[in-house]
C-alpha cells in the first residue's frame, strides 16, 4: 500500500495530539495536517493532497456532518472517516447521508482504527460492530413504531434530554428558534406527550436516546 496523507479534525487539542502520538510509528501514514473546526478542514484541503480525514462531528464554527457533506461535493476521492464518542443512530445516519466512508468510535483501539483506514482506502466502508448495531436497533425500532421519528427530529429528542434549550439547539443545528419549536409541538403531537419531561422519559423507553 502507498503513503496515506491523513488529516486530523477534531476540537480537542489533546486528543488530537493523542492520535499523532498514537500513528506516529507507521510508516505508510502521514499526518499533514489537523483542524479544530470545519472551516479549517476545508482550508486544509484546498492547500494539501489528502487521502483520508479522520472527522469529529462535534466541532466548533462548522460541523463534522456539514464539512463531510461539503468536502464530498469538492473532493469526492477524499475518505471521511467519523471518529467521534457519539454511538446514536440519529449521529451515525446522518454522518454516513453526508458521505462519510466509514464510522468507528473514540474507545476502539488503535489495531482497529488501522484496520478502518485501510479498509476505506481500499474502497470499502467500515463500520464498527457497535455502530453496526446501533443502526440495527434503529431500524428495528422504528419499523415497530406507529409514528416513525425523522432523523431532524430524533437529534432534537437527543438535544432536549441533554437539556439544551430551544436557542441552543437552533444554534447548534444551524436552524431558527422558531424551526425548532414547529419540530417540537409536531414531536409532542406525534408521540402524544405534553412538556419535554414526558418526551425524555418516552424517549428512554423506546431507546431513542442513550
Amino acid at each position: 500500500m502507498s503513503i496515506i496523507s491523513l488529516l486530523i479534525a477534531d476540537d480537542h487539542t489533546i486528543f488530537r495530539e493523542g492520535l499523532t502520538s498514537l500513528l506516529e510509528d507507521e510508516t505508510k501514514i502521514i499526518i499533514v495536517g489537523e483542524a479544530q473546526n470545519g472551516v479549517e478542514v476545508l482550508e486544509l484541503a484546498n492547500l494539501n493532497s489528502i487521502d483520508i480525514i479522520l472527522m469529529d462531528i462535534e466541532m466548533p464554527i462548522k460541523n463534522g456532518i456539514n464539512t463531510t457533506r461539503e468536502l464530498k461535493k469538492t473532493y469526492p476521492e477524499i475518505k471521511i472517516l467519523a471518529l467521534t464518542m457519539h454511538k446514536n443512530a440519529s449521529f451515525i445516519k446522518q454522518m454516513l447521508k453526508a458521505g462519510a466512508d466509514g464510522y468507528i468510535l473514540k474507545d476502539a483501539g488503535k489495531e482497529e482504527l488501522i484496520i478502518a483506514i485501510q479498509t476505506i482506502m481500499n474502497g470499502k466502508p467500515y463500520h464498527s460492530t457497535l455502530v453496526t448495531e446501533s443502526i440495527m436497533k434503529s431500524i428495528h425500532r422504528q419499523k415497530e413504531n406507529k409514528a416513525p421519528l425523522t432523523e431532524r427530529e430524533l437529534e432534537i429528542i437527543q438535544l432536549i434530554s441533554n437539556q439544551f434549550i430551544t436557542s441552543q439547539i437552533a444554534e447548534k443545528l444551524h436552524l431558527s428558534p422558531m424551526t425548532i419549536e414547529t419540530h417540537r409541538k409536531n414531536i409532542y403531537l406525534k408521540l402524544g406527550v405534553h412538556n419535554a419531561a414526558g418526551l425524555v422519559k418516552l424517549a428512554l423507553k423506546n431507546g431513542w436516546i442513550e
